[in-house]
């Protein structure tokens, strides 16, 4: 008589240990975390050439990111939501809903954009006075430098809402390599702005925002064409 060996179990998709379910953790981590000390290295270079200016150039610019920071927060805070919805969306593999939310967090972010942009640009000297109590040729300087680097939000609107997305869809390296451009064209640009290389002129703090801003501008291009189209954003498709 033959015996009938039970036929052996069919590995459960779902099953996953506890070394794998480590090692995906690391794998989306560790580039946001290197994208974030990327971002903060952007203000630390430009404080660290503008100290060859003077100490109102480094006042200033301090004045300046602390607004612009400020407004950096908002747009984190729904880059955070905005994430959390997006891969819930794609764990549900629900892809309408996770295009809907991807679209409502640019509306919101764009409103945002044109209010902050518009009352900074026009009060930016009320701002400063109101905020950080600066007179004199510090607040002068601030304006100088605030005034431009506020044409820089729309990108870092970009930037942080296409990101997030990316992140919710479980694509946090391109963020982070997207980082890395940018601080590397900031570098080079504030190197040439602020000091005057390359034949242009020196334009000490304008040049550091200036120099910010079209970095940023590199970064929201670059995002954006990772992503692909604003308007028809698909986290699904970038899952991974």
């Amino acid at each position: 008589m033959s015996v009938v060996e039970p036929k052996a179990a069919r590995p459960d998709p779902n099953d996953i240990s506890q070394e794998q379910i480590r090692k995906n953790i690391f794998g989306m981590v560790w580039p946001a975390t290197i994208e974030s000390v990327l971002q903060m290295a952007v203000g630390m270079v430009s404080s660290a050439m503008l100290g060859r200016v003077g100490a109102v150039a480094i006042g200033a610019v301090g004045l300046g990111r602390r607004i612009t920071m400020l407004i950096w927060s908002f747009f984190a805070a729904i880059g955070t939501g905005t994430t959390v919805m997006v891969a819930r969306s794609v764990g549900a593999k629900d892809r309408s809903r996770a295009g809907r939310y991807a679209e409502q967090a640019f509306f919101l972010a764009l409103g945002m954009v044109l209010t902050i942009s518009l009352l900074a640009f026009l009060f930016t000297r009320e701002i400063l006075v109101l905020l950080y109590n600066t007179s004199g040729e510090l607040l002068d300087v601030g304006t100088d430098y605030l005034r431009i680097a506020i044409w820089g939000v729309p990108f870092m609107a970009v930037m942080q809402i296409t990101g997030a997305i990316m992140r919710g869809a479980g694509n946090t390296k391109v963020p982070m390599q997207v980082a890395t451009v940018i601080n590397i064209v900031n570098v080079i640009l504030s190197y040439t702005l602020i000091f005057g290389n390359f034949g242009f002129p020196a334009m000490g703090v304008k040049g550091a925002a200036w120099a910010s801003n079209i970095a940023q501008a590199v970064g929201a291009l670059l995002v954006d064409d990772a992503h692909g189209s604003v308007g028809k954003a698909d986290p699904v498709a970038h899952e991974g």
